[in-house]
């Protein structure tokens, strides 16, 4: 959305061109770790936001840009370890693969600042929900003892809308996702799909 030579994004007007991309461990050591000890942050372009009370499109910030988001605890109804439901009523987020250390590397070698979790929401409220598009990555620091007392542990939340990636004859496609209930691709009559441990699927075409 333009405006005056800005942009929005996350609620925030930022300079057109500007892209906030950051990698997992920029998040952890710029932007969350200066959150949980109350310092200032580098821009304020990540908002708090409960992000277990409503659907992914119904959050702040453009539906086609990767959305940050700072949360304290879990707002949903957590129905066990790995799945999470909206209170909305409209889905559940559901971890995919395993959890993943994030390091940097200093004077004293590899070290690990944080944990990411991925996690893919469902449409419905069974477990046999139907898989969507939307994909969450929940961020947290590794040592909690930093954490300031009080409204439980800031994590950061990076979610996206994931295009499907269809590789034909060694070369892959791009194609819009596909719309609820559809089981075929416009780009291939026949697909084989592979889900990674980060929740990205591949998928080739015969």
């Amino acid at each position: 959305m333009e405006k005056s030579g800005f942009f929005v994004t996350n609620g925030v007007n930022l300079p057109i061109g500007f892209r906030f991309r950051p990698t997992d461990d920029e998040l952890i050591v710029h932007y969350l770790n200066r959150k949980a000890m109350s310092l200032p942050l580098p821009v304020s372009v990540i908002p708090d936001v409960e992000v277990f009370s409503s659907s992914p499109w119904d959050l702040p910030g453009d539906l086609e840009e990767t959305k940050y988001f700072f949360s304290r605890g879990r707002e949903g109804t957590t129905c066990n370890g790995k799945k999470v439901r909206i209170s909305d009523g409209s889905g559940f987020w559901k971890v995919s693969g395993k959890e993943k250390h994030v390091f940097v590397f200093g004077k004293k070698g590899r070290e690990v600042i944080g944990v990411r979790k991925t996690m893919t929401f469902f449409h419905g409220k069974n477990s046999d929900g139907l898989k969507s598009s939307w994909v969450m990555h929940e961020i947290k620091l590794s040592n909690n003892s930093i954490q300031k007392p009080g409204g439980g542990e800031w994590k950061v939340y990076r979610i996206y809308k994931k295009k499907n990636r269809v590789k034909c004859n060694n070369r892959y496609r791009i194609c819009p996702p596909l719309p609820p209930q559809t089981t075929s691709s416009p780009c291939s009559s026949v697909i084989t799909c592979e889900e990674s441990d980060d929740g990205e699927e591949t998928k080739s075409c015969f």
